[in-house]
């Protein structure tokens, strides 16, 4: 049996709205702090997978950081732990050692 629903132009709208605001990426860890290389790191989800992003001190909006550990050959991780362990992976071989802000995000976004 098919329905017929008739939709207002504000309904239509509002639909939209929705469904494009759930198809960017929102940022669910950090920031991760790598002091020696002057960065912040983040954990974003998009679409049900979790892409690291990185901003630097002069940087207002964090970016995508590409590569293949980043996003894991353009993929991204299956869960946001993964990505976090990428992230403190690459900030211990960089001399750094994880920052309390670092672990006080992890906790705040588990």
């Amino acid at each position: 049996m098919k329905k017929i629903i008739r939709l207002t132009e504000t309904d239509l709208t509002r639909i939209i709205r929705r469904v494009i605001a759930e198809q960017e990426a929102k940022q669910v860890a950090g920031p991760f702090k790598d002091n020696k290389n002057k960065l912040d790191y983040y954990v974003y989800e998009e679409n049900g997978k979790f892409y690291i992003y990185y901003k630097t001190v002069k940087e207002n909006e964090p970016t995508l950081k590409n590569g293949s550990a980043w996003d894991n050959s353009g993929k991204g991780y299956t869960n946001k732990q993964e990505a976090i362990n990428v992230i403190n992976d690459i900030i211990k071989e960089s001399g750094n050692t994880r920052s309390d802000d670092t672990m006080m995000n992890e906790r705040r976004f588990r």
